[in-house]
């Protein structure tokens, strides 16, 4: 990407400043945008609101847009209920693809979720890694969501626009499941699961970005949708193993059946049904642990040149 003048939203979060760093550094005028104003890796900053309806987005000067903004995905969703999800992720987009429209702005990068595809076979064992070839039937709020923000971009007048589909993304600065999962593990509240072959695939955050500067310049992939998944996939039981050993504690040489903690699990959605409250133990959340969300990254490799990093550990 020649220097040019770019915006990203969401700056100011974990993979928005990584992205604004490695812009800036690469020659970039960058400006960050996000709800409130902030310092960081950026020349200059525009507070942005894609909610609000008051007053209209102005992009003029921007070539590229790299639309990072959303609203996070929760846990715990009610089956349907977009509400939240709809104002951001599907009107906030809308707003910026209308603005950058008039702009002329020549490029948008959308960071979409492989939520928007589903949630692939996480019930059953995964032979094959889903790609960009599967049908999108996504399954919650968020997923939903985030395809209709995909179709918004795809189908504008912008002339260069591109599609990412990252999986769960970690990297120095995170604050995500895997730190959690490691903190859950250090003071005993994580319990060594039985490895049942599932894997799950998990990204680089300096992957990530490099993914967003290569599909905003890359003629081929216009108007595409990228699968960004690291070259590592692991079981739930690898994963506990080698966060243990990044921290330096003793290997455990036994793990809990799945099919014990789903049994258990029943008691939490009897729980659930009973009180209308979200158990720290469900089916949901077991399955979480136990299912597959295994991608492949084969077409962002060939199509964008991305080359992955070769990754053994997930913590800072």
């Amino acid at each position: 990407m020649s220097e040019s003048k770019v915006l990203v939203t969401g700056a100011s979060g974990f993979i928005g400043r990584t992205l604004c760093k490695r812009l800036s550094e690469s020659g970039h005028v960058v400006v960050g945008s996000g709800r409130r104003e902030t310092v960081g890796p950026w020349q200059s900053f525009m507070s942005m609101d894609l909610t609000c309806t008051q007053s209209e987005l102005k992009l003029d000067g921007i070539k590229t847009v790299f639309h990072l903004a959303s609203k996070a995905h929760a846990v715990s969703e009610a089956p349907g209920d977009t509400s939240g999800y709809n104002e951001v992720i599907v009107e906030g987009t809308r707003r910026l693809v209308a603005a950058a429209e008039r702009a002329s702005v020549h490029s948008l990068v959308y960071m979409s979720s492989v939520k928007a595809m589903g949630e692939g076979e996480s019930r059953r064992q995964q032979l094959h890694p889903l790609d960009e070839s599967c049908s999108a039937k996504p399954e919650t709020p968020y997923g939903l969501c985030k395809l209709e923000a995909e179709t918004i971009v795809l189908q504008s007048k912008i002339p260069h626009v591109v599609v990412l589909r990252p999986v769960m993304v970690y990297g120095p600065g995170h604050k995500g499941n895997l730190v959690k999962m490691a903190e859950a593990i250090r003071v005993g509240r994580f319990p060594p699961i039985a490895d049942n072959k599932n894997r799950r695939s998990m990204v680089h955050v300096d992957d990530l970005v490099g993914a967003c500067a290569l599909a905003a310049v890359s003629d081929k992939a216009n108007r595409e949708v990228y699968v960004i998944a690291g070259e590592t996939a692991l079981s739930t039981r690898q994963l506990y193993d080698a966060l243990r050993r990044e921290m330096k504690m003793r290997p455990v040489g036994w793990g809990v059946p799945g099919a014990t903690l789903l049994g258990v699990a029943k008691l939490g959605d009897l729980m659930e049904t009973m009180t209308g409250k979200r158990m720290p133990l469900s089916s949901d959340i077991v399955w979480k642990l136990l299912g597959s969300a295994w991608y492949s990254n084969q077409k962002s490799k060939d199509d964008l040149g991305l080359v992955y990093r070769s990754e053994s550990r997930f913590l800072d």
